[in-house]
């Protein structure tokens, strides 16, 4: 340091720690008089002044920096915080050292860098482009599958239209097709084979679960799988349907199927109580039977009910 002699005013020069959020290092004038000390800050394009350590380290690296409240020696790694090596710390542009009396420190101001957009990388969305690649995918349904869709009867265009229906859920869902885990024909020919296996299914489950007609009544009266067309009204000379009672149509059934058995008649007699839903024991006070009777009947009533449905 030096000293003159009229005003008694210290100079040094010192500088600020480099950081990544706050840059430098920054050169800091220490000036010291009787009155006190000022620091000026050379950062930007003109200095700054402040009154206290804690107010240069502050504007350099902002109000959350710890060293904030250490004392300068500390900051600057002097006196007990001096460092076992001789070499300069935090990148410092050069070593401390004190102006001549009657000098200044003198420094070309930094021009402030123009604001540059930062450079966003623009990431294809994972996918398939229907509208640019579509036409490769009908090649390669084409090409791969031709003989598989002749062979089953599909039509070409219901085939491909499912296969881009797949393509487009999987680009909404969590399996769209990316480069680096599948090629393009690879992935193509996956959605292919999972389309057709769709509409394979499909077809086969309709051919077996698909009826063919519907129930109605024959011309002798009985329920028949017939055509639609064909279960239009059969008008008779009196225009009106012909209808058979299940009750009588069940007794003559029974009565024809078991001539000459001794229950036989019961049994035929017991049909209208069975379809009003009277029990054994009802059904023998109604007839004036003893139950051991009506129960033998009532055997033969079921056996016959059994045949004559099916």
């Amino acid at each position: 340091m030096q000293q003159q002699d009229a005003t008694q005013i210290l100079t040094e020069v010192c500088y600020t720690r480099w950081t990544e959020e706050a840059g430098g290092p920054y050169p800091v004038v220490v000036h010291s008089s009787p009155k006190g000390k000022h620091y000026e800050l050379a950062r930007g394009n003109a200095p700054e002044t402040f009154r206290t350590w804690k107010g240069v380290v502050t504007a350099v690296h902002g109000s959350r920096f710890t060293a904030r409240h250490w004392p300068k020696a500390r900051y600057l790694k002097k006196g007990p915080w001096l460092p076992g090596k001789a070499e300069p710390d935090f990148d410092l542009v050069g070593p401390p050292s004190p102006l001549a009396p009657g000098t200044s420190i003198v420094w070309t101001p930094t021009p402030p860098k123009l604001w540059e957009p930062p450079t966003i990388l623009v990431r294809s969305k994972p996918g398939i482009d229907l509208d640019a690649r579509g036409h490769e995918v009908a090649k390669l349904l084409y090409k791969g599958f031709r003989s598989w869709i002749l062979t089953q009867g599909f039509e070409f265009q219901d085939v491909l239209q499912e296969v881009y229906r797949k393509i487009l859920v999987a680009n909404q869902g969590s399996s769209p097709w990316t480069p680096e885990k599948s090629t393009f024909g690879h992935y193509v020919h996956m959605v292919c084979r999972s389309a057709l296996s769709n509409i394979h299914r499909k077809s086969k489950r309709v051919a077996t679960r698909e009826q063919i007609g519907v129930k109605s009544l024959g011309p002798d009266g009985t329920w028949q799988d017939m055509d639609v067309a064909a279960c239009r009204s059969r008008h008779v000379a009196d225009h009106r349907v012909p209808t058979v009672d299940p009750v009588k149509d069940l007794q003559t059934f029974l009565l024809s199927q078991h001539q000459g058995h001794p229950d036989a008649t019961l049994a035929a007699s017991l049909v209208p109580y069975v379809q009003a839903g009277h029990t054994l024991k009802e059904s023998a006070a109604l007839l004036g039977v003893d139950r051991p009777r009506v129960s033998k009947a009532m055997k033969l009533l079921r056996s016959a009910a059994s045949a004559w449905a099916n």
